[in-house]
């Protein structure tokens, strides 16, 4: 603790160079979690260290500053646990499809390496070759879509750029339709989604990546509305897909309470501690579907208390789980083709309904 301020310092010198618009001290308040005066003297102890550093010019009213490139390179230095995390956040990627992801890492990588002497290079390289044995992932059933890298880079482009885009889509029961979208933006996970608004309907809408075909960018720009925020549409579902939130409330056995108080169910879900050792979950969100799915793992130790719609989808998924493992024979009894093989399917892919 001794040290806290002075490594304080040296990160702020090194945000100050690497954003080009410069910090700000509310930038300061937030990334440190200090006082507005503090975010000051931290300006200003930096500004002695460096004096090189400058005022962005700009527009907004707000103060940034900044130092000039290569002036804190020298003492920057890399660990072999900071390079064995890049190259672990690379595998991962590449576990779940994010493949231009993971090439991008790759090639940092490659660009990061030389900047290092040679001997600390060679240390380095050994540690993260340890650290790739010592680590691995737990395979995780369900779906592994390969999305082509030129639709995402066609999508990307148009996102950053506010462009129309128009492709084909295919929706599960096979049919296409030709669709002209505003894209805002992707959600990443164990499948890709793009966010986008339907012209025809003004309503925004998830599209699996690996169900759009052909995508082309339309020499039309459209004007962003600055009130959606993709975090904040992200967040208002329990997984992904989307519907109107409801206030959600779970009741935790006692049995489960210390491991259930680790998870994060949902970003805006506080916890009480019950006298009897249970915990009341709450927050609000959709994807009612996704939940039931989610609690038929904990084997009835999370119950519902509200809504009822939620209590409802979770009694019938478990009847139908039920009767599926009471089938008298494979030969009466198909599982794939009932309505219970359907449940456990989409228990095992936790696939979203777009």
């Amino acid at each position: 603790m001794r040290f806290e301020k002075a490594r304080n310092l040296l990160r702020l010198a090194f945000l100050m160079q690497g954003r080009a618009d410069g910090v700000s001290l509310n930038d300061v308040v937030a990334e440190f979690g200090v006082g507005r005066r503090t975010a000051e003297r931290m300006r200003d102890a930096v500004g002695e260290i460096f004096p090189a550093i400058e005022e962005v010019e700009q527009d907004e009213r707000v103060k940034r500053w900044r130092i000039p490139p290569g002036m804190t390179n020298q003492l920057a230095a890399f660990t072999g646990e900071e390079l064995s995390s890049l190259a672990t956040a690379r595998a991962l990627m590449e576990k779940n499809g994010l493949t231009q992801h993971a090439d991008r890492l790759r090639s940092l990588e490659t660009k990061l390496m030389p900047l290092l002497r040679r001997e600390r290079r060679r240390k380095i390289e050994i540690d993260t070759a340890d650290m790739a044995l010592a680590e691995e992932f737990a395979v995780r059933p369900g779906p592994m879509p390969r999305v082509d890298s030129t639709c995402l880079d066609t999508l990307r482009t148009a996102i950053i750029g506010c462009q129309k885009i128009e492709f084909k889509h295919r929706n599960r029961k096979g049919k296409v339709a030709l669709l002209r979208v505003q894209p805002y933006g992707l959600l990443l996970g164990t499948r890709q989604y793009l966010v986008g608004k339907i012209e025809a309907t003004g309503g925004y809408r998830l599209f699996a990546l690996d169900n759009i075909e052909a995508p082309r960018q339309l020499d039309q720009p459209f004007l962003r509305d600055d009130a959606f925020s993709l975090k904040q549409y992200a967040s208002q579902s329990f997984g992904v897909f989307q519907e109107m939130p409801a206030n959600v409330v779970w009741r935790v056995a006692p049995e489960v309470a210390q491991d259930a108080a680790s998870w994060l169910f949902h970003p805006s879900q506080s916890i009480e501690q019950q006298p009897d050792g249970s915990l009341l979950v709450r927050f609000k969100a959709g994807g009612l579907q996704e939940m039931a799915w989610h609690l038929f793992t904990w084997q009835g130790k999370i119950t519902v208390v509200e809504p009822k719609k939620l209590s409802d989808l979770l009694r019938q998924q478990c009847e139908t789980v039920a009767a599926a493992c009471h089938s008298p024979s494979p030969e009466q009894h198909d599982p794939l083709t009932s309505d219970a093989g359907a449940v456990g399917q989409a228990l095992r892919n936790e696939e979203a309904i777009v």
